[in-house]
């Protein structure tokens, strides 16, 4: 480099010395999200956190960065030290890993594990995280389009590390034999330059075209459920299908939303969830309630997700014993379920066979049924 007729000597430096290390990078691309290039023509990424908590069945795993793109979309960034095959293998499973936990959860989930690590205060702390970045972003727009993008689970996944020089054909074989959702992966390689005035120059290239890789990995919440009455928002949506019925399905309950009048004042309306539910978050220690429509098995109803703790499971016995109480206010059957075969938190339900779902004359008793007795959960379990 030349500075006033000067030329000035840069020496690689590798990121496993002294001064250069993993934590160093992560800091590195979360305050310099530019450095994260992937495609010429891919939307900004807008870092959100670092060290985003994870459960998965055995442990707590923490994901280095996770950031979205101006659209919405998920980014999912992993730091590694790229010193050899195994090293490539085990970086590779790891993020695999945190796209399966994250893949099929709603925009309100998502929430629900991030916002612990803001420092946003108020509604929507994502959004307000990436609106500081990017002002002009549009709210409805942005949490419309990230829920989409996870129930899909497309994700853009970054391994970003040293010395990247990656077996294209092994890396394609390895993801492949992986199994079940469309996300894509980057290798990024940062290099580190020195000088020795203490300059230092930070360059990143990526080593693997994202559009080279199809990758699939089967979902912790992809689980077979033979009960509908146990049947969480991704199973139902993966019940629909893909066809103008879920057209229809987002103008039902975008009617739904329109017209429904709840008579407790503290509750928060609705929101689009997947393709056949809406959701409406719920004091602790629930966690929220569902309305939901399966075409599969011609079911209606509504059920509150309780919280899988202490207070959540004590809540539980506390309506169990109180059932004769709830059916009474709410004028129906309520069905008590401590445990599902894709989730240990205990939740409430009624629900109806009674309707054709896909005969859109009955679209308006199918209404009044979900409005009447959405109040109705409400009024009761509060």
């Amino acid at each position: 480099m030349e500075q006033d007729d000067h030329v000035t000597d840069f020496i690689r430096k590798p990121l496993d010395s002294s001064s250069y290390d993993e934590k160093w990078l992560q800091k590195l691309l979360f305050d310099r999200p530019d450095l994260l290039v992937t495609e010429k023509f891919d939307r900004p990424i807008i870092p959100i956190c670092r060290e985003l908590p994870l459960k998965s069945a055995s442990a707590t795993v923490f994901l280095d960065l996770f950031c979205v793109r101006d659209d919405g979309k998920p980014v999912l960034v992993e730091c590694k030290l790229w010193r050899n095959p195994q090293a490539r293998r085990e970086v590779i499973g790891q993020i695999l890993e945190y796209a399966s936990l994250l893949q099929g959860l709603s925009f309100s989930d998502l929430e629900a594990i991030v916002g612990p690590k803001l420092s946003v205060s108020g509604p929507n702390p994502i959004f307000q995280a990436a609106k500081a970045f990017t002002p002009k972003l549009i709210e409805k727009d942005f949490v419309d389009r990230c829920h989409s993008y996870l129930a899909g689970g497309e994700l853009d996944l970054i391994i970003a590390g040293d010395g990247i020089r990656s077996d294209i054909a092994g890396i394609r074989d390895l993801l492949e034999s992986r199994g079940g959702l469309a996300s894509r992966l980057s290798l990024l390689e940062v290099e580190i330059f020195e000088s020795q005035q203490g300059d230092v120059l930070v360059q990143s290239t990526t080593q693997m075209k994202t559009q080279t890789v199809a990758m699939t990995v089967r979902s912790p919440h992809q689980m077979p459920v033979e009960d509908a009455s146990a049947a969480d928002e991704s199973v139902i949506a993966r019940s629909e299908g893909k066809s103008d019925w879920k057209i229809q399905c987002k103008q039902f309950w975008q009617q739904f939303i329109d017209e429904l009048k709840l008579d407790h004042p503290a509750q928060d309306p609705p929101r689009h969830s997947v393709s056949n539910t809406v959701r409406l978050p719920f004091p602790k220690p629930a966690s929220h309630i569902t309305c939901f429509r399966v075409r599969k098995w011609k079911i209606v109803g509504v059920f509150v997700i309780l919280d899988d703790t202490d207070e959540g499971r004590a809540y539980y016995l506390q309506l169990l014993e109180e059932k004769d109480r709830l059916e009474e206010e709410i004028g129906h059957v309520v069905k008590f379920s401590e445990k599902t075969d894709w989730s240990s938190n205990p939740f409430i339900s009624v629900e109806t066979t009674q309707f054709d779902i896909e005969d859109s004359t009955q679209e308006p008793a199918q209404l009044e049924y979900l409005h009447t007795h959405l109040n109705r959960s409400v009024n009761a379990s509060c």
